[in-house]
């Protein structure tokens, strides 16, 4: 029986058009400043770093400076990849995580921890990555100052968050949890609750204290200071008054890395996924399946798409080390833009879980990761803790162009294991030429555990018929706000026409912005 969608409006944002570029993010504020960046002369790279830093101050519970992530460029006719993920700490070792029985609640069903350590609280924060990350990516490719990329970032957290009821939502839905932690607790819920605006009245402001003076000395100080110098300094006092196990030589130690892309041709586009420990491998696999499949036939479609997720998630698990349940509670951001000049990024970064650790440092106002949830805590496997590892995680960053280079669009989503099936599936309807309003409003298929699909209620019940022949459990879901079932997913671009740019149409905060020309 196909299930009518909740708030059927929700479902279509026009793309956006323009000849300067465009960008988009997952607040309007960040794209605006990407497209900004972009309408003063930037290019992809210089509007990609300043909206990753902005979002430390508009959507602090799904990404900011505690956090990590990959980055997908194309400047002129090569491609690049960084990766600045998160790194577990040196003192990170698996004795630190005793398993306790059963399985863990998480959204990667590990064997439960004592106390969680490893999925919340200042024992599951991993070295951060994301202004390493940024500062690489501007000094090899930008042109703009490091001090010109902070600026919104820093002005905007002296404004603070106009709360309005997704805020609300994203703070309420771990409320609980927050209130464990005193600095979160106030950097949050001020009052003791969510911020809500009540009717007819102004909607109050959310600064999170000490993040607008920890942003302004990072811009003066340099990058480097947050790993090496007074800020370092600070952020280690705070490691060691809330009881991490990071220490200054973890954050002295971190590294960005360039690192090689992997590489396919799909229905004659070149297609870059991230390699290495990423979601990139998996999300090529199945958009090799999908490589002779028209997405105009859904039944087709979908069924090429659950074989070939099911198989590629099978190899994951065993391979790669992810087990468990859908991971609906991600806290990822995604970044895409396209320059002038046909540049482009495609950046996913994360504090993994929402509201990552849950642990805001008290003197620097910064919300850490909890990168230790990535690895599996029985020790002997692919994945399992070690000091000063990189985990497995689920963010994939694409691009793809036409070999004539008349044509390109850089892609990526939110939403844990369900980003990689998200863009194996939009970037198929691009690459067959759907445009990307059309491509990012199709219905949805996924699978992220192995023998069990969910299908957006949108497609017609053949789709669903179709579906249970080829896997045991279908499921009909439709995108909500939360949970998202699915993925945010956000695409930019460039055809014959000029630069475009189209945001996820199930939530209400992802935006597309066109540069002025």
């Amino acid at each position: 029986m196909t299930i009518a969608p909740p708030f059927p409006n929700l479902f279509v944002k026009p793309a956006v058009q323009g000849r300067g570029g465009a960008a988009v993010a997952q607040h309007p504020d960040a794209a605006a400043a990407g497209a900004a960046v972009l309408s003063e002369g930037g290019n992809a790279i210089d509007a990609a770093v300043t909206m990753a830093l902005s979002m430390a101050a508009l959507e602090p519970w799904m990404s900011g400076l505690g956090g990590g992530g990959f980055l997908l460029t194309k400047m002129g006719d090569e491609v690049h990849q960084l990766d600045f993920n998160m790194v577990s700490p040196l003192a990170a070792t698996p004795d630190k995580y005793p398993l306790a029985g059963g399985v863990s609640p998480g959204m990667f069903a590990w064997p439960t921890v004592e106390g969680d350590r490893n999925t919340k609280g200042p024992m599951s924060i991993c070295t951060p990555g994301v202004v390493a990350g940024a500062a690489a990516a501007l000094e090899r490719f930008g042109t703009i100052s490091w001090e010109r990329a902070m600026q919104p970032a820093v002005d905007l957290a002296e404004r603070g968050l106009t709360v309005d009821w997704f805020t609300t939502l994203c703070i309420a839905t771990t409320a609980a949890e927050l209130a464990e932690h005193p600095s979160t607790a106030a950097a949050f819920m001020p009052d003791g609750f969510p911020l809500a605006q009540p009717t007819g009245h102004p909607a109050p402001v959310l600064k999170i204290p000490g993040l607008a003076e920890t942003l302004a000395h990072l811009a003066a100080a340099g990058w480097e200071d947050f790993y090496r110098g007074d800020l370092a300094a600070r952020l280690s006092a705070d490691f060691r008054n809330v009881g991490a196990l990071l220490t200054a030589q973890d954050l002295a130690s971190y590294q960005a890395d360039w690192t090689k892309p992997a590489m396919q041709t799909v229905a004659g586009w070149e297609c870059v996924t991230t390699s290495g420990l990423s979601g990139g491998v998996t999300t090529a696999a199945i958009l090799e399946a999908l490589s002779t499949v028209d997405p105009q036939d859904n039944d087709a479609f979908v069924q090429a798409f659950i074989t070939s997720a099911d198989q590629a998630f099978s190899r994951r698990l065993q391979t790669m080390g992810h087990a468990g349940d859908l991971g609906r509670d991600a806290c990822t951001t995604h970044l895409s833009v396209v320059d002038r000049h046909g540049n482009l990024v495609s950046l996913t970064q994360t504090l993994l879980g929402r509201f990552g650790s849950r642990v805001v440092l008290p003197e620097t106002g910064v919300l850490m990761n909890n990168g230790m949830m990535w690895f599996d805590p029985t020790p002997g496997r692919p994945n399992s803790v070690a000091p000063g590892k990189s985990p497995l995680a689920n963010m994939s960053p694409m691009l793809a162009m036409t070999p004539d280079g008349r044509s390109g669009f850089a892609l990526g989503a939110s939403g844990g294991r369900h980003i990689i099936g998200s863009v194996a599936q939009a970037a198929r309807r691009l690459i067959a030429g759907a445009g990307a309003e059309e491509a990012l409003s199709a219905p949805r298929a996924a699978v992220v555990t192995p023998g069990r699909a969910a299908l957006d209620c949108r497609f017609p019940d053949t789709v669903a018929e179709a579906a249970r022949q080829v896997i045991a459990t279908v499921e009909q879901i439709p995108p909500m706000v939360y949970p998202t079932n699915y993925a945010c997913v956000g695409v930019a671009g460039f055809d014959d026409s000029g630069s475009y740019a189209a945001a996820e149409p199930s939530l209400p905060w992802p935006t597309a912005m066109a540069a002025t020309e």
